[in-house]
């Protein structure tokens, strides 16, 4: 790797690289109790909370994570 020019932004330290800019993967849930448990094992295995907590956004519930590659995954249930 070329070396980083003196006063430019730092490398991350993370072994992974980032991964890169892409659409966010949504799975369709059957109910709000499944998109919260989508979002509690998706963090109990190394994801990421973002955004919101997961729960109600109008008509929709919606829970957003990140996995430990820095992929965005969404579930949601439609009401």
């Amino acid at each position: 790797m070329p070396a980083i020019p003196s006063g430019s932004a730092s490398r991350s330290t993370t072994s992974r690289p980032a991964a890169p800019m892409a659409a966010p993967s949504a799975s369709s849930a059957n109910s709000p109790e499944q998109v919260k448990e989508f979002h509690d094992v998706a963090v109990a295995h190394g994801g990421t909370a973002i955004e919101e907590p997961p729960g109600p956004r109008g008509p929709l519930h919606l829970a957003y994570v990140r996995d430990p590659d820095g992929n965005k995954l969404c579930a949601i249930y439609r009401a």
